[in-house]
């Protein structure tokens, strides 16, 4: 007789199951859910904010530097967008400004690094904005066009907005 014989099967344990899970792992996937709705939220919130920046370039797209009162158009555009991000300012959000002082906010605001074009279409504008050069016609300089695109671009950041003080001898005229 063999002594093995009388031994029984070892009976293997219960497989472990996945479910219900321990409670580290339902505080991981809680912050995990919550992680992602944070960053939903913020894009929701930056794609809202961006909203009118998205809409004055569509705009600015459309309009041919050839048409009659391009740089009206321009101003106004440019001017709207600025009453709806620097609204804190009381100058922008009634749109005082004129002449050397929108051009001083509009270039102290800048952030890229064409400034030198910048001014020279701001000037541009300014000069031709209600006037005829010597031949009795409007010259069409789609280079004003591309640098206000280029501000816009580069000056409308959330959270680089810089804050732009108007002082008291720049708004005389209001």
């Amino acid at each position: 007789m063999n002594p093995l014989d009388q031994l029984a099967d070892i009976q293997l344990p219960n497989d472990v199951s996945f479910w219900p899970l321990a409670w580290p792992y339902w505080v991981l996937i809680g912050l995990g859910l919550a992680l992602c709705i944070y960053i939903a939220a913020l894009c929701i919130k930056q794609r809202k904010w961006n909203k009118m920046k998205r809409q004055t370039l569509a705009s600015l797209q459309q309009i041919d530097p050839s048409a009659p009162y391009f740089e009206h158009k321009l101003q106004v555009i440019v001017k709207n967008v600025c009453a709806h991000y620097f609204s804190e300012m009381a100058e922008i959000k009634n749109k005082t400004l004129h002449t050397a002082a929108w051009q001083a906010f509009l270039l102290n605001t800048y952030q890229g690094k064409r400034s030198e074009q910048l001014k020279q279409s701001l000037e541009q504008i300014n000069a031709s904005l209600y006037g005829m050069n010597t031949n009795g016609k409007k010259v069409a300089n789609p280079d004003v066009k591309l640098c206000i695109i280029d501000w816009l671009n580069t000056s409308i950041k959330r959270n680089h907005i810089l804050t732009y003080q108007v002082s008291e001898g720049e708004a005389e005229h209001v």
